[in-house]
């Protein structure tokens, strides 16, 4: 274990995965989370010696008690926290798209619960963890947490409405916690990305009977963005060199889908 220690949630597949091995690979230690220990263990695993195995539900409390405790005896303290665990649809389903009216209210609260007060949960425990630390960054940086928004949490897309309102959720906690914090040295940003290929996108595309290839995101040039981009974006974001000026702000990453209309491609 190396002086320099992280955790990201959902770090078992997708964009998560990604951030742990490219924090990884700037020799940091990094706690690798999931809801299954066994998908923790086996991200860790691929991640090698530098990966700490961690189960984390974060739509449980005893589960996030739990999971901190290991975390203050097996490491004392957290630098930099990556809280991107989430789903879009309830009940672990991949497809789900409906109407408002026609949404259960045990699909919408497993969406809500996961996906902000999940990550209220953790950021509540990762933010007195931080302001702990000695100063390891410019201007007194003692810790950096970046939360994953979504293209979601600045427009609505239909029949998907419950990870929208969840979405916007997470971008009003993490300015209200950067507002909270950001004068006792820490760092408190978020991403916003906006169709990235992952395996939960993959998947949920074909559980639809479509080709994730044949189907780009919709964004200017037409193509899916890759996990190792928004990372690319996340290991920026938790330099110890960064501008402190960049703080509670949400960064675009949707490839010009929050810009404005674009032309469709080509026929």
């Amino acid at each position: 274990m190396t002086g320099r220690l992280a955790l990201v949630t959902g770090a078992n597949r997708g964009i998560g995965f990604e951030v742990a091995r490219q924090l990884i690979e700037r020799e940091w230690s990094v706690w690798v989370t999931a809801r299954d220990p066994a998908k923790a263990e086996a991200a860790a695993e691929k991640l090698g010696r530098s990966a700490l195995p961690l189960a984390l539900d974060v739509t449980d409390s005893q589960s996030i008690e739990n999971a901190f405790c290991e975390v203050s005896a097996g490491s004392e303290t957290i630098h930099i926290a990556f809280n991107i665990a989430g789903v879009v649809f309830g009940r672990g389903s991949l497809t789900g798209n409906a109407p408002l009216a026609d949404v259960d209210l045990q699909g919408f609260d497993d969406v809500w619960s996961t996906n902000t007060r999940g990550m209220f949960s953790s950021m509540k425990e990762e933010i007195p963890v931080m302001l702990g630390n000695e100063a390891w960054g410019r201007y007194g940086l003692k810790g950096v947490i970046i939360n994953n928004a979504s293209v979601s949490a600045h427009g609505v897309f239909p029949g998907i409405g419950p990870y929208s309102v969840s979405k916007h959720g997470v971008l009003g906690l993490t300015r209200g916690a950067a507002l909270d914090y950001g004068k006792d040295g820490l760092r408190i940003v978020l991403i916003s990305p906006g169709g990235v290929d992952t395996p939960m996108r993959r998947a949920s595309i074909e559980a639809q009977g479509r080709d994730p290839d044949e189907n780009p995101a919709p964004n200017v040039q037409h193509r899916t963005n890759t996990s190792e981009e928004m990372a690319d974006v996340v290991m920026y974001l938790a330099s110890p060199n960064a501008p402190s000026s960049i703080h509670g702000t949400d960064i675009d990453v949707t490839m010009g889908m929050l810009t404005g209309p674009f032309a469709p491609p080509a026929a």
